[in-house]
């Protein structure tokens, strides 16, 4: 990330829960890292972060914040996400609306769940499948 865009992104004001974030204080290098880079160490910052589904609201919600990795996904999951046309997400397998999210939702098909991630979806939405 570039000294401007860091300026930039540090200006801006944030909501409330912003301060109550796990990422506060962490090199916000590992968050935005260059091009195809290495995501996994801020992914993981998030799954610790009470108010990882807030930052990942924020992030949709918020077309300034395209880049990065906010609410533990990934500028393309994001987009996939985002993508989807509504709130409501059916499983691209069996057509059923499935329960969870944002990053993993859960099929209620056979006896046993299965999950479907952003990336089940990506991959649906690619085969010409309506998974939303």
């Amino acid at each position: 990330m570039t000294t401007r865009a860091m300026l930039i992104l540090l200006a801006q004001p944030r909501p409330d829960w912003f301060t109550r974030a796990a990422c506060i204080g962490v090199d916000p290098d590992l968050f935005f890292p260059d091009r195809g880079g290495p995501v996994a160490e801020a992914k993981a910052v998030c799954r610790s972060c009470p108010v990882c589904r807030d930052c990942l609201e924020f992030a949709l919600a918020e077309p300034a914040e395209r880049f990065g990795v906010w609410g533990g996904l990934s500028e393309r999951e994001r987009r996939v996400l985002a993508s989807q046309p509504s709130s409501v997400r059916c499983c691209p397998l069996h057509g059923l609306v499935m329960s969870g999210g944002p990053g993993v939702w859960h099929c209620p098909a056979g006896r046993a769940e299965h999950r479907v991630t952003v990336t089940d979806l990506e991959t649906a939405a690619r085969a010409g499948k309506d998974a939303a």
